[in-house]
């Protein structure tokens, strides 16, 4: 006996090895779906996942999200334009909504997170909002994986592969090209990034200016949430020990 829909989903693959040098997109456009009562609703949300290739790293060539009102996935023929860093993204959002909105409401969390980074008065106060979000650092980290961070940040090379130590936000690269593309759209990205190359990183300037205006940011964005897990684990490392 059939059912309804229950977990609507898509997926893109290639099952021919030798295709694999072949770049494939798929996007798709006015969805909707229809309830047993006959209404109709739009999908406007949508999930990017990726399968144990992408996860264990053998191949780094897909992508999958937003694009032009649309969504989109996209693998293979080796292109090496900036993928969703998903897992990063999403863990640092179930930390954001752990501690802020229980009930998952993404967008709540975020904002009661702003408002509370919004009326910091001093550095202690920053600290005190800053030690529930600390308690995550690991684990966001660790799921990462080390090739994801080595795009965001310079890795002390003492470290193990897991619990990497970051030392400091990279200034030019994968990740500043991307806020660099994000700056075009958000004048406050635009003069974050001026500031960290000059300051070689995260800098007290970049810290003051997100405490006074991360309000203005779009939290709908998922690339929004990126640059903000990035700057606050930067601000959560760990420091290295002296031998």
């Amino acid at each position: 006996m059939g059912s309804y829909f229950k977990h609507l989903h898509s997926f893109l693959e290639n099952f021919k090895p030798g295709m694999g040098c072949i770049s494939r997109q798929v996007n798709y456009s006015n969805q909707w779906v229809c309830n047993t009562n006959g209404k109709w609703t739009e999908l406007c949300k949508a999930k990017f996942t990726a399968d144990a290739t992408a996860r264990k790293e053998s191949r780094l060539d897909y992508a999958g999200g937003s694009q032009n009102e649309t969504f989109f996935l996209k693998n293979c023929g080796f292109f090496s334009e900036r993928v969703p860093l998903t897992h990063l993204v999403r863990n640092f959002d179930k930390q954001i909504i752990s501690i802020y909105h229980p009930t998952g409401d993404i967008q709540a969390a975020y904002r009661l997170f702003s408002e509370d980074i919004a009326s910091v008065k001093n550095t202690d106060e920053f600290e005190q909002i800053m030690k529930p979000i600390r308690q995550g650092y690991e684990k966001i980290i660790t799921q990462a994986g080390k090739s994801t961070l080595e795009k965001i940040w310079n890795m002390n090379p003492h470290s193990g592969e897991k619990g990497s130590i970051l030392e400091s936000l990279k200034n030019k690269g994968v990740y500043i090209n991307f806020l660099e593309d994000l700056g075009i759209k958000y004048p406050l990205i635009k003069d974050y990034v001026e500031m960290v190359i000059n300051a070689g990183d995260v800098s007290p300037a970049c810290v003051v200016s997100l405490v006074r205006n991360q309000g203005e940011l779009e939290i709908s964005d998922p690339d929004i949430r990126l640059f903000l897990a990035v700057h606050y684990l930067s601000l959560n490392r760990k420091p290295k020990k002296n031998k």
